[in-house]
């Protein structure tokens, strides 16, 4: 969250469905309850427990593009598995950070949540290009949903 002041969130993943359960696909970095980080699935409800996370949010593709998001879900998993991009580096695809995952899995089902614009960072290792979440939150391919666990009246 300190290199990205215009987001209340500090991770980001996809939501996947399968066997009737919902899991995220993210990518973090190595630490106490993952010692080897990197792209993993989690189930939904250990992923927004208040254990790991204070408050989460939902975004969706818009209307249209629900084939789209099926075949990102799908692509997110094909990078289960690659180590953390501490990095950050969006020159290859080896290792990802969680924002990058999210943004690579969409464009392989051939939507650009960026749209090709990156904001610039002074990271440790190099003045880059970087995907903050609030770029993913800015998208306009996404909308958010009412939070997690939120209850209809």
């Amino acid at each position: 969250m300190a290199w990205d002041r215009e987001s209340r969130y500090s991770h980001a993943g996809i939501v996947i469905h399968r066997g009737g359960l919902s899991f995220v696909v993210h990518s973090e970095p190595p630490g106490d309850g993952n010692p080897a980080g990197g792209v993993q699935e989690t189930p939904l409800e250990a992923f927004a427990s208040g254990r790991e996370a204070a408050e989460i949010k939902v975004l969706r593709v818009r209307p249209g593009l629900e084939k789209e998001a099926q075949r990102a879900a799908e692509a997110a998993r094909q990078f289960l598995g690659r180590p953390f991009d501490g990095a950050l580096d969006l020159e290859s695809d080896s290792s990802l950070y969680c924002t990058e995952l999210v943004w690579r899995s969409y464009r392989a089902a051939g939507v650009d949540l960026l749209r090709g614009r990156f904001r610039r960072m002074n990271t440790l290792f190099a003045d880059r290009e970087v995907i903050r979440v609030s770029d993913l939150e800015a998208s306009p391919d996404l909308e958010a949903v009412r939070p997690y666990g939120e209850k209809k009246e």
